[in-house]
């Protein structure tokens, strides 16, 4: 038996021993003093000495200068508490090369006291070198993120800001009744440019909000019906301008009736069916582009904006999806970022639908929104036409308005002073902390990107003041991230604005934070109508006015137009009418237009 025992104890120690040569880690065993009694020999692998060094001399001496006084001192921690020990360190292989190791080892006779450890030592040299190549990328790509961000953000500034002085003048411009037809046509040809630019640019703000996952679903209650009218309106003005016919159907027959109140993103689906109506009318030549709205019994709405255009050939139905994708120039040319259709998958995606196309090359496409919408029993009124602000009843208000930039704060001057309102000027976040502690205006618009002392720095100083404590500050910058957004939030300001701003968020700011009872344009006086519903413009003879009236029925507001470029060609005693009918006309109320006719009808 013993014999027995003694054979079997040979042929472990001999597997063993072949074990230790072909093992491809470090394999050892320490004493209770933490010094190795043997090694196999991948050691002069590592460092290229005989395995005898190992044992003679403390093998820590092969450590990296750096890594050894660690390695040190946890082996003893784990020795005295007979803990498992592990580490990972440099060792110094031939010449000095560093060679990345993981250690690890056991107590030999655990719980039979202080005794001997056996462990490993495993060459990770080259799976630290892939992690840190790894890390490396990471942080780059992290870093290119950054700088992108940072360069949307600076560009989006630099362009809004001289845009704000574009649009700003715009409607400045706008509301001096001095000007003739011709030069309120050329002004509102100069804001639908900017608005144009603006599209543009808030386009490229968006594939980085997709890019970065900050699109939020923004769900409001709205009337559908009431959405889709306006964007047809547009559309159809823009088909015709291209000698198109448009079509607007409320659904197939025997589709489900969609309910006209609704909850979902309006500012979303908005935004997707313009850019669809856009594209169908820019590549379509000729023909019709038609806008079709159905319901499926499970509340999901279905959007389809259909072409006569070239249409798209099958390889390329992904790619007119991908990010800066356009496939050539149409008619009108190929304009745009060619993000549209990219960011227009994304909100939808974010809503939980889908955006679908069909295509035939030389018949035209059919592009699809599915989008959930939870219907509401009552939907939101349509909303009357905006009056015109003349000034606001009791006492004057003073407004401080802070922007490096003098144009800036010459547009808010021209277009406050009139108002009734007194405005004060601060060119800088320091002069504007200034103005307030000496003398506390009613309200502080305030810009954020200034030199110096910022508009964020600025809002937190005058709310440290006791003067300024409770002054009104809204903040009215070309820095539209949320981030922005935010940060003005938490530095105490009551409102944001962004640039290029409508003097409609401009104004339903102020009336936010004052509470101002306005003056509005009296809406008599915008009407062709005196008192008792009388005529007080002359009109032209009768077929004239039922024609308008028809047109206007029709929803043919290019036809509208074209009736009353003819009526000022009658006689100058018509201009006051003609003029009346222009203005209703630019903002597409055709119902108005019929109001307006309906005394004139014989």
């Amino acid at each position: 038996m013993r014999d027995l025992r003694c054979r079997m104890q040979h042929e472990e120690l001999i597997r063993s021993s072949t074990l230790a040569k072909v093992s491809p880690a470090l394999i050892f065993r320490t004493n209770r003093f933490g010094r190795w009694t043997w090694v196999n020999e991948r050691w002069t692998h590592f460092t290229g000495t005989p395995t005898e060094d190992a044992l003679v001399d403390r093998w820590t001496q092969h450590v990296h200068p750096a890594d050894r006084a660690r390695v040190q001192d946890s082996l003893r921690q784990a020795v005295e508490r007979r803990d498992p020990w592990q580490a990972e360190f440099r060792l110094l292989g031939p010449d000095d090369h560093e060679i990345v190791v993981f250690g690890h080892a056991v107590p030999e006779n655990e719980g039979l006291g202080p005794g001997s450890y056996v462990g490993a030592l495993l060459d990770v040299t080259t799976q630290n070198r892939a992690a840190r190549a790894l890390l490396e990328a990471k942080e780059a790509a992290e870093a290119a993120n950054r700088s992108k961000s940072e360069f949307l953000a600076n560009m989006s500034h630099e362009l809004r800001t001289p845009l704000n002085g574009i649009l700003g003048y715009a409607q400045i411009l706008a509301r001096d009744s001095t000007l003739g037809e011709r030069q309120r046509d050329e002004v509102d040809k100069i804001r639908q440019a900017g608005e144009h630019l603006l599209t543009l640019i808030n386009d490229v703000l968006d594939l980085a909000r997709v890019e970065a996952g900050r699109l939020l679903v923004e769900p409001v209650d709205f009337c559908l019906t009431d959405l889709l009218d306006s964007l047809a309106d547009m559309a159809r003005v823009r088909a015709e301008e291209k000698g198109l016919d448009f079509h607007y159907e409320s659904g197939p027959s025997g589709a489900v009736a969609f309910p006209s109140g609704v909850r979902g993103d309006q500012r979303k689906i908005r935004q997707i069916l313009l850019n669809l109506l856009g594209n169908a009318v820019k590549f379509t030549d000729a023909g019709q582009v038609t806008l079709q709205v159905a319901a499926e019994p499970d509340g999901l709405a279905r959007l389809s904006v259909t072409d006569t255009g070239p249409g798209i050939a099958p390889d390329q139905l992904e790619r007119i999806f991908e990010p800066f994708t356009q496939l050539g120039a149409r008619s009108g040319g190929a304009d745009g970022t060619g993000l549209g259709l990219s960011i227009c998958r994304e909100l939808a995606r974010v809503m939980g639908g889908q955006i679908t196309v069909e295509s035939t090359l030389g018949e035209g496409s059919t592009f699809t929104l599915e989008v959930p919408l939870e219907p509401r029993e009552v939907g939101t009124p349509r909303p009357a036409p905006e009056l015109r602000r003349l000034g606001f009843k009791g006492p004057s208000r003073c407004v401080l308005v802070v922007d490096d930039e003098p144009e800036n704060r010459m547009l808010l001057v021209r277009l406050l002073t009139p108002l009734g309102f007194e405005v004060r000027e601060a060119s800088g976040g320091e002069e504007a902390v200034t103005a307030v502690l000496a003398n506390p205006p009613d309200a502080v618009l305030m810009d954020l990107v200034m030199p110096g002392v910022d508009g964020i720095e600025a809002t937190r100083r005058i709310r440290a003041l006791e003067t300024g404590r409770r002054t009104p500050v809204v903040a009215l910058s070309a820095a539209v991230f949320e981030r922005n957004q935010e940060e003005s939030r938490k530095a105490g300001c009551d409102a944001f604005v962004p640039k290029p701003f409508r003097e409609q968020a401009l104004f339903d700011a102020l009336d936010q934070v004052l509470g101002i009872e306005w003056i509005l344009e009296d809406p008599a006086k915008k009407g062709a109508c005196g008192e008792g519903g009388a005529p007080c413009f002359e009109a032209p003879p009768g077929p004239v006015v039922e024609e308008l009236y028809e047109l206007a029925m029709r929803g043919h507001i290019v036809g509208v137009r074209r009736v009353i470029e003819q009526v000022e060609g009658l006689g100058p005693q018509y201009a006051g009418f003609a003029d009346c009918l222009r203005k209703k006309a630019q903002s597409f109320q055709l119902h108005a237009i019929c109001d307006l006719l309906e005394p004139y009808r014989s």
